[in-house]
């Protein structure tokens, strides 16, 4: 766990899940590849959010298309964003 609290890479991660569980990995694994996929772009934020795309060129902006105030992660929809946040 220090070793994940420590590490200054993977922060959307992190933030998605701040403590490291072996659980996620082994209930990962019991899914289907496509929803294993899908889990997992969204947790690591590698995924078809605006943030994302910009930092790979496809966006100009990477500000969210709902709010316009925040960079658009699932991390930000989800907790702060305040239309769409359920958290």
């Amino acid at each position: 766990q220090k070793a994940w609290d420590d590490d200054p890479d993977a922060r959307h991660t992190y933030n998605m899940l701040p403590k490291a569980y072996k659980k996620v990995h082994i209930n990962l694994e019991r899914l289907k590849r496509a929803e294993a996929k899908k889990y997992l772009e969204y947790i690591t934020g590698h995924c078809h959010f605006r943030k994302h795309r910009k930092t790979m060129g496809g966006d100009n902006s990477p500000l969210c298309r709902v709010c316009d105030k925040e960079e658009e992660t699932p991390c930000h929809l989800v907790t702060q964003c305040e239309s769409t946040a359920i958290i």
